[in-house]
C-alpha cells in the first residue's frame, strides 16, 4: 500500500473514532429502547443494572452498524469508486475488470437486496461478458453467511470473498493483517486532539456515570 492511501486511511479511521465517541458520550435515557420484559426476564432489578445492559446495547449497535460504512469507505479509498448503481467498486485484476458488491459483514445482505444486486450483474455481463462479479464481505468467514439466501448468493456473482479473502485477494496477500494493524495503531494528530482517544469501557462509564448521576439531582 502506498503511503498516500495509507494516511488517508488513518485520518478516515481517526475522523471516525473522533465523531463516534463525541456522539456517544452524549446519549441520554431518551436515546435507550428499555424494554422491561427484557429486564424482567434477565433479572435486572436495579436502576444501575438496568442502565448498564441497554447503553451497554445501545452502543454496541450503533458503533457496529456505523462501523459497516467506514470499512466500505476504505475499500473506495484503495481502488476505484464504481458510479454504477448496485455496485461499490471497479477493481481491475488479472487484466480483468471486477465489478464490486461490498458489504461490510456475513450479515450485510438480506434476500430482497441481493436479487436486485444480481440483476444489476446481469446487465454489466450484457455489457462486458468478460468481467467478473463480485460479492465481497469486509470481515468474517462463509460459514458465517446466511443459511436462508448463501445458496442464491453463489448464484449470483462469478466469486464470493469473505474477510481476509477479500482484502488479500485484490491488495496482496497479507494485507488484511497490515489492514487490522493500522486500526490498532491509530493516533490523532494535534488538529485533532480535540478528544482523547477512549476504550469501548471507557465510554460506558462515562455514559453510564452521568445518567446515574442525572438520576440523583432529581
Amino acid at each position: 500500500m502506498d503511503k498516500n492511501k495509507e494516511n488517508k486511511i488513518r485520518g478516515k479511521i481517526a475522523e471516525y473514532i473522533i465523531k463516534m465517541t463525541k456522539k456517544y458520550e452524549k446519549l441520554s435515557r431518551d436515546d435507550l429502547a428499555i424494554n422491561p420484559f427484557l429486564a424482567g426476564t434477565l433479572k435486572l432489578e436495579s436502576e444501575g443494572d438496568i442502565l448498564k445492559f441497554f447503553i451497554t446495547q445501545r452502543l454496541q449497535r450503533g458503533i457496529v452498524t456505523s462501523f459497516g460504512s467506514l470499512l466500505q469507505e476504505i475499500a473506495k479509498i484503495l481502488d476505484s469508486e464504481a458510479n454504477k448503481e448496485d455496485i461499490d467498486l471497479v477493481i481491475k485484476k488479472d487484466n480483468k475488470i471486477h465489478y464490486v458488491q461490498l458489504k461490510s459483514g456475513p450479515e450485510g445482505f438480506t434476500r430482497p437486496a441481493l436479487r436486485k444486486t444480481k440483476g444489476a450483474f446481469s446487465k454489466l455481463k450484457i455489457e462486458n461478458p468478460t468481467c467478473v462479479t463480485t460479492i465481497a464481505f469486509c470481515y468474517g468467514i462463509k460459514s458465517q453467511l446466511s443459511k436462508i439466501w448463501g445458496k442464491e448468493l453463489y448464484e449470483s456473482a462469478d466469486i464470493v470473498l469473505v474477510g481476509k479473502e477479500f482484502w488479500d485477494y485484490f491488495f496482496g496477500e497479507g494485507f488484511y493483517e497490515k489492514l487490522i494493524d493500522i486500526f490498532k495503531s491509530i493516533e490523532f494528530d494535534k488538529d485533532q486532539a480535540t478528544i482523547k482517544r477512549k476504550s469501548f469501557d471507557d465510554i460506558l462509564k462515562t455514559v453510564y456515570d452521568r445518567m446515574l448521576g442525572e438520576k440523583a439531582k432529581k
